[in-house]
């Protein structure tokens, strides 16, 4: 089996989750990853390029499976600058097993939910919006510190994965009101904050699903705070575009609808930074002008620059 067909099949799945967040999303990517590159077999001084190409294959496979998870390009894209760093296939390999490793153990969620304990006091209502990892994160080590709080959680149509946050919630001991989409605004005037994960922190916006805008505006105009919850690997290098979201099947929404209606189906949309009062990152809580000033700071790697 030669590596593109290996990588597809890997890829497979990944490709088609619609549910799961960007965080586990990559972890499963950077396992992936790690078996890739364990295939891989070259004498220690051949070139580099050796490890290099099947890498950036799997790059932009990966890329293609999920065109819009910012944390899936910063695992490829770090892999290729570690690769850049090495002269031979030897150190290449090691160092990138060494990084994908590192990967898989450190966790910016974990300090992005202790810089988040502060927002959180007795008896807020928070409402959230589809799934995020590290929102429940956040949230359940809150909880296990003792503060009592309550929780507006909306299905998130048409994937529903606002059921899978409501579920992880509650079995937290959390206390959970469940909303259908069209309730939101019921949820946010009965609510002290508004919270939610990211799939991409880019300069034009952050990247969420489809009907995040339409609450970050509800909650602008009742002035109630609203916050992106990600660390560092959500961000994107203002040089970089993600690729185009492509629409979705139809039956997810409407199963044989009558011929003449079309039926659009998208799950992400890029929401202006102005509508966030901050970013809550494992370095702090972030401000519009700092995140804009660490998106510019960001390096790509020059093979994914031809991808612009």
């Amino acid at each position: 089996m030669d590596i593109d067909e290996k990588i597809k099949q890997k890829l497979f799945d990944i490709a088609q989750d619609n549910s799961s967040g960007s965080s586990e999303l990559a972890r499963r990517a950077a396992m992936t990853l790690l078996e890739i590159v364990a295939d891989i077999q070259e004498t220690p001084n051949a070139p580099v390029q050796s490890l290099r190409t099947p890498i950036l294959i799997f790059a932009k496979a990966l890329l293609q499976a999920q065109p819009k998870m910012a944390t899936l390009f910063n695992l490829v894209n770090r892999a290729l600058l570690v690769i850049n760093s090495q002269i031979v296939f030897g150190e290449a390999k090691a160092a990138l097993e060494k990084y994908i490793y590192n990967f898989l153990s450190v966790s910016g969620s974990d300090s992005v939910s202790e810089r988040f304990q502060s927002i959180i006091t007795e008896n807020t209502i928070v409402l959230t919006y589809s799934y995020s990892a590290t929102v429940n994160k956040a949230l359940i080590n809150i909880k296990q510190r003792g503060i009592n709080f309550e929780v507006f959680c909306s299905e998130s149509r048409p994937i529903m994965e606002g059921r899978k946050t409501a579920q992880i919630l509650a079995n937290a001991g959390i206390g959970v009101t469940f909303i259908v989409d069209a309730a939101v605004l019921f949820a946010l005037q009965h609510s002290n904050v508004v919270i939610f994960g990211a799939d991409a922190i880019t300069t034009e916006g952050i990247v969420n699903k489809i009907g995040t805008m339409l609450i970050a505006l509800a909650a602008r105009h009742f002035n109630k705070p609203c916050y992106i919850l990600a660390d560092s690997t959500k961000f994107l290098p203002s040089s970089y575009r993600l690729m185009t979201e492509e629409i979705h099947e139809q039956e997810e929404i409407w199963p044989n609808p009558p011929s003449q209606i079309i039926v659009f189906n998208r799950y992400f949309e890029t929401i202006p930074l102005e509508f966030f009062s901050g970013v809550v990152t494992e370095y702090g809580i972030l401000k519009m002008p700092e995140v804009k000033l660490h998106l510019t700071n960001l390096g790509i790697s020059s093979e994914l620059c031809t991808q612009l």
